[in-house]
């Protein structure tokens, strides 16, 4: 159960960092023309929507006090959400992309985007991974992390230009290989106490080598189910809505699922219904495993049926 999870920690920490791949395979056209510059407006919108929820849903149903002044300084300053700084990232990248887009574009062959590929990894990538193994500083100081979104940009604008290719099969058989690797490593370095993140964050060069390879080996899928296709469609049509709302159904479910684990019976819904009171997680790491497989599809309906009313609402 353990070594499974660890697996898909790693998995699942290539999501923020395929957001931002995909971001500049979209974007590195875009221009700084005003037409663009509005269209900041729609993820503010999603953001402002489920901020408002979320405030609801903390004072009416979590029971937490505040002003009026308290909860708007909340949603204006994007704390109202636990998930929120993605959004304080994301308006700055978007607004810089026409920029960045122009230093790109200026350069004048492959060899030299490469070249600005190489230093950003460097900068960005390699004192993240080095930092996580303890050898903070070491071969590169960790000054400049903080923009990895802009390295994730440029080799998302790379790969769209030159459009590499990777054979499918072989592609996946690496990305479990590594996977599973890091997840072996994980597990030893951590030796049977807290997770140790040892390969790093979304600034270290490890976890950019998998959400590239991953992207690479994705990007230019040709799926042909027309179900399956339209699943696809559908989540990436309301992913901003799945992602923020999830702090709703996180901050929902597990507390309460924690709380009737704790009682070791069903106390009702009235009770599941209230806010639990505050206590450590009570179910162990290695035995949470099955409650997952319910909770998270039943988390991601919820969130896409916000989604939908979302963006009906908005109509």
């Amino acid at each position: 159960s353990m070594f499974i999870q660890t697996a898909l920690r790693w998995l699942f920490l290539t999501c923020v960092p395929l957001f931002l791949l995909l971001t500049g395979y979209l974007q590195w056209r875009k221009t700084p023309e005003l037409a663009y510059f509005k269209k900041i407006s729609f993820v503010l919108g999603v953001y402002l929507f489920f901020a408002v929820l979320t405030v609801l849903f903390k004072v009416l149903v979590q029971g937490e006090g505040g002003s009026f002044w308290y909860w708007t300084k909340s949603v204006c300053t994007f704390s109202a959400i636990g998930y929120g700084w993605y959004v304080r990232m994301y308006v700055g990248l978007f607004l810089l992309a026409p920029f960045l887009n122009i230093l790109y574009h200026a350069l004048p062959d492959k060899r030299t985007k490469q070249g600005l590929l190489l230093v950003m990894v460097l900068i960005t990538g390699l004192p993240g991974l080095l930092d996580s193994l303890g050898l903070k500083n070491f071969l590169m100081p960790a000054w400049w992390t903080g923009i990895y979104p802009v390295t994730y940009y440029f080799l998302g604008a790379y790969i769209r230009e030159f459009q590499p290719k990777i054979g499918k099969s072989g592609g996946a058989a690496l990305i479990l290989g590594i996977i599973a690797a890091e997840s072996l490593l994980t597990m030893w370095a951590s030796d049977g106490g807290k997770f140790r993140a040892i390969f790093g964050y979304y600034d270290s060069v490890a976890v950019m080598a998998l959400a590239v390879l991953l992207f690479v080996t994705c990007y230019d899928l040709d799926i042909k189910n027309r179900k399956l296709n339209a699943a696809c469609q559908g989540l990436s049509r309301f992913s901003l809505d799945i992602y923020l709302c999830s702090y709703i159904t996180d901050t929902f479910f597990y507390p309460r699922l924690s709380a009737v684990y704790a009682a070791d019976a069903w106390p009702g819904w009235a009770a599941v219904l209230q806010k639990p009171a505050d206590a450590p997680f009570a179910i162990p790491q290695a035995d949470i495993f099955p409650y997952i497989l319910v909770i998270v599809p039943v988390s991601l309906l919820v969130c896409l049926a916000a989604g939908w009313a979302r963006e009906r609402a908005g109509r």
